[in-house]
């Protein structure tokens, strides 16, 4: 007797695609990842991923969204808020330890939020508003130890540099990578 092939049926179609779509990004990267890969690994049609993502970009935008919005969750888990400046400056570096870590454990999302796949593609509004999201967390901290208008930029440009070329393999990863964030942070604040 032939057995029907099971399908998914979920009250959240697009949530169980984004789902798929992030753990096929993580397990196999990005070249593996395609509207047909993950109607597969959702159990649906070849044809459902298409009335919510137009086509592959349309996804990977979305796939991204979805990555800054686990991004800003893990950079929330620090706390801030009104603090002494000394407590503040703790909080910004927490932050970056938090920055990179993010980056590491998720090479291929990350990779994808910030690199070149999507620097021609145009972004959704839920893409900017999730990365605005994880961006306002460091700018305000940021703001909240220097008055300088350049600081959010100079906090982001260094630790996603920092993140970046660990990602990369282009500097090893020390055994206590919070410490080695933190110094790396604390000279550049420094300087």
């Amino acid at each position: 007797m032939a057995t029907k092939k099971q399908t998914y049926h979920h009250g959240d179609l697009r949530q169980a695609l984004l789902a798929a779509a992030l753990d096929i990004l993580e397990e196999e990267g990005i070249g593996k990842l395609s509207l047909r890969s993950i109607a597969r690994r959702a159990g649906v049609s070849q044809a459902a991923p298409y009335s919510h993502f137009a086509d592959k970009n349309a996804l990977l935008v979305e796939v991204a969204a979805s990555g800054f919005k686990l991004f800003a969750a893990a950079l929330g888990k620090n706390k801030g808020g009104e603090q002494a400046k000394e407590a503040q400056q703790d909080y910004l570096l927490g932050l970056g330890v938090s920055y990179v870590c993010f980056a590491l454990d998720h090479k291929p999302l990350f990779q994808l939020m910030f690199g070149d796949v999507l620097s021609d593609i145009p972004k959704s509004e839920r893409y900017m508003k999730e990365g605005g999201a994880a961006y306002a967390l460091i700018e305000n901290a940021a703001a909240s130890v220097s008055s300088d208008p350049n600081a959010p930029i100079a906090a982001w440009s260094t630790v996603h540099g920092l993140a970046t070329l660990m990602v990369d393999g282009k500097i090893t990863v020390a055994e206590d990578l919070e410490k080695q964030v933190r110094a790396v942070l604390r000279f550049h604040a420094t300087q």
